[in-house]
Parts: C-alpha cells; sequence; structure tokens
C-alpha cells in the first residue's frame, strides 16, 4: 500500500527563532607593511605557528610557547593554515627563501662566535690592566 505523498504550505510549518548572527569574519592573519604575515591583533609571525603545527605540536602546545595568544586565535589561524594549505606553502618556501638570502648578505659583516669572544676577552683584559694600574 502506497503512502500518500503530503505537501504542507511553508506559513504552516514551525519557524525557528533567529538566536544566531551570521556575520563574515575577517581572516585571522594580515599582511604587514613589509609583506610577512602576521596573525591578526598581534607581531606573532605566521610562520612560527606553522612550524609548530607542522611539526606536530598540539594547540596547547602552541598556546603554551604563546600564552597571551588566546585558544579561539590559535584555532581560527590553524583552521586558516589548512583551508589555505598551498598558499601556506608556498609562503613558507618564500620564508626559508628569503632567511637563505638575509644569511649569505649578514655572514661576510658578522664576525665568527670564536673572533667575537676573542676581542671580548682581550677588552677585559685591557680594562684589567687600567685598573690595577
Amino acid at each position: 500500500m502506497k503512502r500518500a505523498k503530503t505537501t504542507l504550505p511553508p506559513s504552516s510549518l514551525p519557524r525557528w527563532k533567529t538566536v544566531l548572527k551570521i556575520e563574515p569574519e575577517m581572516p585571522p592573519i594580515v599582511i604587514d607593511e613589509y609583506g610577512r604575515a602576521r596573525v591578526r591583533g598581534e607581531h606573532l609571525p605566521l610562520e612560527f605557528l606553522v612550524a609548530m603545527y607542522d611539526r606536530g605540536d598540539r594547540v596547547e602546545d602552541i598556546h603554551g610557547a604563546y600564552p597571551w595568544l588566546p585558544l579561539e586565535v590559535i584555532h581560527a589561524v590553524l583552521a586558516w593554515i589548512l583551508s589555505h594549505r598551498a598558499e601556506v606553502d608556498e609562503y613558507m618556501r618564500e620564508c626559508d627563501r628569503l632567511e637563505e638570502e638575509t644569511r649569505r648578505l649578514v655572514a661576510p659583516i658578522t664576525a665568527p662566535r670564536e673572533q667575537v669572544e676573542a676581542a671580548m676577552a682581550r677588552g677585559r683584559e685591557m680594562l684589567k690592566k687600567r685598573s690595577a694600574s
């Protein structure tokens, strides 16, 4: 026996009370004046959180490293990272490239640690000699 198909007019159906306000949200990431991605409202670079997430750190670990960052912000950033993974991976490659380029530019003007420590030791010896005389 087939059941008769009945349709109710929409006006007779119960209506939900509107209790939720659905508004578009700003992404949790902003680009600063130098082109670096940062957590909105913070000075924290995006690559720090990406690196922690990619090495397997949990939300609690990230919060432990950055306790001033609210958990809901961490969750929002991680959700944004996951939904923009290809762009984030490209951004991380660019971060690596810039870091390497900066190292190459800075290396010739920075002395090796041993040279700095030797110069500091010579300076301390000079101060000792001055104070002894």
